[in-house]
Parts: C-alpha cells; sequence; structure tokens
C-alpha cells in the first residue's frame, strides 16, 4: 500500500512539473495523433485538450518551411534520436509565429518511430528582433558607404580622430594623398 501510495504522489508531482511549464509539451505519433499535450500547449493554440488528445493535430506550416520540417523528423534515428529544429506556423488567426522545439523520437525496438516526444516554445519576439536588428544594420552599413563615398569625392582632405586619445578614425583621399599614407593603426 505504501509503494502504490508513493508511485501515486511521485505521478501527481511529475503531472504538475509538466502541466506548470510554459514550454508547450507534447507526445505524438508519426501520424500526427496526440497522446499528451500540457496546458501551455493547449493555451498557445486556442484548444481544449480533448480537441487534441487522440486526434491528428499538425499546425499549418507555411510551405516555404514544409520541407525543413519534413527532413528534420527524418534525421531522427535511433543513432541520433534527439534534435531541435525552428520554424514558422501559420496560426488559427492568419498570424504566422515562430517556434523552436526539441523533439525526441521514440522507437521500438526494430528501430520504427513509434512515438515523438516535443517540447517547445515561441520565439516570434527574438526573432522579430533579430530581423529589426538586421534591417537597422543594413540601413547604418547603406549611411556608412554613403558618407563613405561623399567623404572620398570631397577635394578637402578630411582626417578625423578620437577625442581624447588622438587615435586615427577616418581619413578621406585627399586627406590621405596630402599625408601620403592612410591611416596606421598604431599612429
Amino acid at each position: 500500500m505504501n509503494a502504490e501510495l508513493a508511485r501515486e504522489e511521485s505521478e501527481q508531482r511529475y503531472r504538475n512539473i509538466v502541466e506548470d511549464q510554459t514550454e508547450f509539451i507534447c507526445r505524438f505519433r508519426p501520424d500526427g495523433t496526440h497522446a499528451f499535450v500540457n496546458e501551455a500547449y493547449c493555451r498557445y493554440f486556442s484548444l481544449e485538450r480533448d480537441e487534441i488528445v487522440g486526434h491528428r493535430f499538425r499546425p499549418k506550416i507555411p510551405p516555404d518551411d514544409q520541407e525543413c520540417v519534413s527532413r528534420f523528423f527524418a534525421s531522427l534515428t535511433p543513432d541520433h534520436p534527439v534534435d531541435t529544429v525552428i520554424h514558422r506556423i501559420i496560426m488559427p488567426d492568419g498570424r504566422i509565429c515562430w517556434q523552436r522545439w526539441s523533439d525526441r523520437a521514440i522507437f521500438d525496438p526494430s528501430g520504427n518511430v513509434i512515438e515523438y516526444q516535443s517540447v517547445g516554445r515561441d520565439i516570434t519576439e527574438t526573432k522579430e528582433t533579430e530581423k529589426a536588428l538586421r534591417q537597422k544594420t543594413e540601413d547604418l552599413d547603406s549611411r556608412n558607404r554613403l558618407v563613405s563615398t561623399l567623404l572620398d569625392t570631397i577635394p578637402i582632405g578630411i582626417f578625423m580622430v578620437e577625442a581624447p586619445s588622438g587615435k586615427p578614425i577616418i581619413a578621406n583621399r585627399e586627406a590621405t594623398r596630402l599625408l601620403g599614407r592612410g591611416i596606421l593603426s598604431d599612429a
């Protein structure tokens, strides 16, 4: 009796840990039929657990990402059962979101996949921040090229140093011609 009670308490602790996670946790068969989803998974997809568990549920994936996801699952083997994938999904309201999943393939004794266990999270905000940073970097690079082109076309020597160190920062073509050399890093 004590062993049974201990097992039930252990299972309850495990369930509490899984259910309290903010990450999406699910288990599903290769055909997409879900055996388990946690509450975070249900909330994210705005579905009830009984609408997913026991049913074939596959979020819509943009056509550009479908091949990547297929290759990813095909790459999971008994020798390489765990990996991570990042891809987009199309939410029911049409929004495109990014997800990062860590998946484990579970195999039968013959080496056939019988189930996948997945832990994921939405990384849309991170991806949008990265995209905005890349755009700002490209804009800054473009402006720097424009300023460099402008400086090099001015027929006056322009030489700039960093204050207070006096470390050379920039010299246009005319300054280089007048000085007889470009910027030296140890100047």
